[in-house]
């Protein structure tokens, strides 16, 4: 059925696909919006038209700006009354016809959009960034681009994806996801080449900080080759430790970051699990000086305990492995990144937000 919303309206506007009649006054449409004083100026007035199709607009983000236009305020939407879906709709009607300075106190009065404050950081509520930047929330717009920031992903055929595997949505501000992907590329980016500048360091310069003691000249370790060195044992378990933990975050083979396709969020999950190898030196005189169980006079002596065990014979290089870090920089980078909100997005919200 026709909705009539002024009883002297002199056009009807037809919204949608289901071509839903809405009686308007024209007067009342040029005083709510500038798009509309364009729209219904003197050319309009001369071609004597009584009918306009807007089959692109959602029906009832439509209805709702113009029951407010026409001071219908009893007919909208009551508290909490939208869905996400609805006050998305309602923004694209806002952006589209310049109606956010009488949609915008409605918004406070009914609470349509602090019932979805909760989700700005969620999976499928990434639109709040189009919804923020309509109606003038700088907060609610920089907390949900810096998530975006740190779960958007590339897939093989590089296109960018949400946490949940879904494109990014159509209806975003301009430049933003231009930005975040920017800033998203220079950080991983950067982390690659911590990653890389540590392998090179750790190949060239020996990461052992517990020397060998010379050993006496009657000691196990003096029939030994030469070769042996507890540290070059350490210093080759690290290596290999850290090739290995690279080759599992499929940075093995250098990618660049415009080559990486997991998100800053995975990125920095998978450094924080990995574990350097630690190697553990076993001196074999003070072991064998322990389990001689025998005294002077031949009697068995008791038997040591586990820690007695370790504390004479087996020396740890954690502190070697400790001080080969991935994790530490990461975070230290990501700190650091640059917002992925530009000045121009800023002072159009400061604009929305004074209409």
């Amino acid at each position: 059925p026709t909705i009539t919303l002024h009883e002297q309206g002199d056009v009807t506007l037809i919204i949608g696909e289901e071509e839903q009649r809405v009686v308007v006054s024209t007067s009342i449409l040029r005083r709510a919006s500038p798009v509309w004083q364009a729209m219904f100026g003197e050319r309009w007035a001369e071609s004597e038209a009584t009918e306009v199709p807007l089959p692109d607009d959602d029906v009832e983000a439509m209805v709702t700006v113009l029951r407010i236009a026409h001071l219908r305020f009893d007919e909208v939407p009551q508290k909490h009354g939208l869905s996400f879906k609805q006050l998305l709709s309602l923004a694209i009607i806002c952006d589209k016809y310049d109606t956010v300075k009488i949609v915008r106190p409605f918004m406070y009065l009914h609470e349509w959009h602090l019932k979805w404050r909760p989700q700005v950081a969620k999976p499928g509520y990434e639109e709040w960034l189009f919804i923020s930047w309509t109606f003038g929330y700088p907060e609610i717009f920089e907390i949900v681009a810096q998530h975006l920031l740190m779960t958007v992903y590339i897939d093989q055929s590089g296109n960018c994806l949400t946490e949940n595997g879904k494109p990014i949505a159509a209806n975003m501000p301009p430049g933003i996801i231009e930005r975040i992907l920017k800033v998203r590329e220079d950080t991983i980016s950067a982390i690659l080449r911590h990653c890389y500048a540590t392998l090179e360091r750790v190949k060239l310069t020996r990461t052992c900080q517990i020397p060998d003691p010379k050993p006496n000249q009657s000691s196990y370790r003096s029939t030994l080759p030469d070769t042996y060195s507890s540290e070059k044992e350490c210093h080759s378990m690290i290596l290999g430790s850290l090739v290995g933990a690279l080759n599992d975050l499929r940075i093995g083979s250098r990618p660049t970051a415009s080559q990486y396709h997991y998100s800053i969020s995975h990125f920095s999950q998978f450094l924080s699990t990995v574990s350097i190898s630690a190697y553990t030196k076993v001196d074999l005189d003070k072991l064998y000086d322990l389990t001689d169980r025998r005294d002077r006079y031949g009697y068995t002596k008791e038997r040591p305990s586990k820690n007695e065990f370790i504390s004479a014979g087996v020396q740890s290089h954690a502190t070697c492995a400790d001080a080969v870090q991935l994790i530490t920089p990461a975070k230290e980078i990501i700190a650091k990144m640059p917002s992925a909100v530009l000045d121009s997005h800023l002072k159009h919200m400061e604009k929305q937000a004074t209409k």
